[in-house]
């Protein structure tokens, strides 16, 4: 157990540290394009998925894909796999709701049935991207968690499941999850710190094997709103 202040320190410093590429794909120019900050990453991506045009709406769901497998082998495959499949009446339905998006919205992307676009870590960028200010991603890669954190206990990903799915218990989940990380990022104490840099910086330590120091990091932070107040844990 350590004190809520030294968790919030570990957290702003991993937060610097993230290094997780910031790249989309332009599917004009057949190019990548590297960008200098999250932030002017972040409103690139979701002026491509909030625009009125279905081209860029697809460009934008591409890169959702082309940035989440970027380190995968599998990325190229998925995101021609989508392009291929998905349909001008999908888009459109897309647009409509990218654009008018309330809640968790969850459930209403996963309705869309958009091709490689059916489990949480997919959905959950989407619903990052279009307000990564109130929501964040949950990743597969986090429930490694489960077993070392109190508060990941309640997310239901079993042996059998290749991914986390959209239940109702997943679903609670997730909205507690992004609770924490606004609050966490709440604590940081800068403006410019917003609920995704909290997630990333927990994915960061996750990603390279500390799982029980992101696990420390997550359950002091949900003691301290459970304590309603920082400084109490």
């Amino acid at each position: 157990m350590i004190k809520i202040e030294k968790a919030i320190a570990e957290l702003k410093k991993v937060s610097a540290e993230c290094c997780y590429p910031r790249v989309l794909f332009d599917f004009d120019q057949q190019s990548e394009i590297l960008f200098p900050s999250f932030r002017i990453f972040e409103d690139k991506l979701r002026s491509q998925l909030t625009s009125s045009s279905n081209a860029q709406v697809k460009n934008g769901l591409s890169n959702v894909l082309y940035w989440g497998l970027y380190r995968m082998g599998i990325r190229d495959v998925r995101v021609k796999h989508f392009r291929e499949n998905i349909s001008d009446r999908q888009l459109a339905q897309a647009r409509a709701l990218f654009r008018n998006m309330s809640g968790k919205g969850l459930r209403d992307i996963a309705e869309l049935q958009l091709p490689q676009f059916s489990m949480m870590p997919f959905v959950s960028k989407i619903r990052m991207f279009l307000d990564p200010k109130s929501f964040v991603v949950l990743d597969n890669k986090l429930a490694k968690l489960r077993g070392r954190s109190t508060f990941f206990e309640r997310l239901k990903k079993t042996r059998a499941d290749t991914s986390i799915r959209l239940t109702e218990q997943n679903l609670l989940f997730y909205e507690d999850w992004c609770g924490l990380c606004v609050a966490a990022a709440r604590m940081m104490g800068s403006k410019n710190q917003i609920a995704v840099d909290a997630e990333r910086a927990i994915f960061e330590l996750v990603d390279r094997g500390e799982i029980e120091r992101a696990a420390v990091i997550v359950d002091t932070v949900q003691r301290a709103l459970n304590n309603k107040g920082v400084g109490k844990s």
